[in-house]
């Protein structure tokens, strides 16, 4: 999408449009990464069986939850976190 944006772009400020769309998307990404990651490490695998059936604490739960909702909403462009 960068490419195509930075090439095909319909403006004159598409370069502009590219990185910034890259950088969005970048964020939602990190967003998703550091939850696998706080996932992975405080369980010790990133098997969803693993996962499904051990006991994590709401806190945690809720924390898991706003990063991969913020995170996806990016990814795939819900209204009020598009650009």
């Amino acid at each position: 999408m960068f490419f195509i944006i930075g090439t095909w772009g319909s403006r004159n400020r598409k370069i502009y449009a590219s990185y910034q769309f890259f950088v969005y998307t970048l964020l939602g990404s990190i967003f998703v990464l550091l939850c696998f990651f706080n996932i992975f490490f405080y369980l010790g695998t990133s098997s969803f069986d693993f996962f499904v059936n051990s006991y994590v604490f709401e806190s945690r739960q809720f924390f898991f939850f706003i990063f991969m909702f913020f995170g996806f909403a990016v990814k795939i462009p819900m209204l009020p976190v598009h650009i």
